[in-house]
């Protein structure tokens, strides 16, 4: 079998897992693509990065909260190493992470991380702004 077909089958029992609720047997199946994926493709990759986000919804359900949040906040480096801070997926990613502090009652760091990915949501939107107002000026 050819290691993107492995790391993949992992991935997909991971998801059977974690649909079942069987969350201690989806975090082995993620961990195992996840080290297939980082070998192949290297940490920064999209498919090592959906893996991860798997990985920390899935210590979230477990209730894990800290795990959640650390293994997000890697997510979150490794988007904004991948595409930069402008990319709507790096605003999402702190987005869930201020979910997660308002799930575990710190208020103030939900508070923090959601103005942090709104600034970010907005940077993004005038972005696309400018991308949208110079193809109109471009094709006048």
């Amino acid at each position: 079998s050819n290691i993107n077909e492995d790391a993949a089958m992992f991935n997909a029992l991971g998801n059977a897992h974690f649909d079942r609720e069987n969350f201690d047997e989806a975090i082995t199946a993620y961990y195992r693509g996840l080290e297939i994926e980082q070998m192949r493709f290297g940490p920064a990759h999209p498919n090592t990065i959906v893996t991860l986000i798997n990985i920390s919804e899935t210590h979230r359900q477990r209730g894990d909260f800290d795990l959640a949040i650390q293994t997000y906040q890697e997510v979150f480096r490794l988007q904004q190493q991948q595409f930069g801070l402008s990319h709507p997926d790096v605003s999402k990613t702190l987005h869930v992470i201020a979910l997660i502090y308002d799930e575990i009652g710190n208020l103030s760091r939900a508070l923090e991380c959601n103005q942090h990915s709104l600034a970010l949501q907005q940077q993004f939107k005038n972005n696309c702004d400018l991308q949208n107002l110079s193809v109109t000026v471009t094709h006048a």
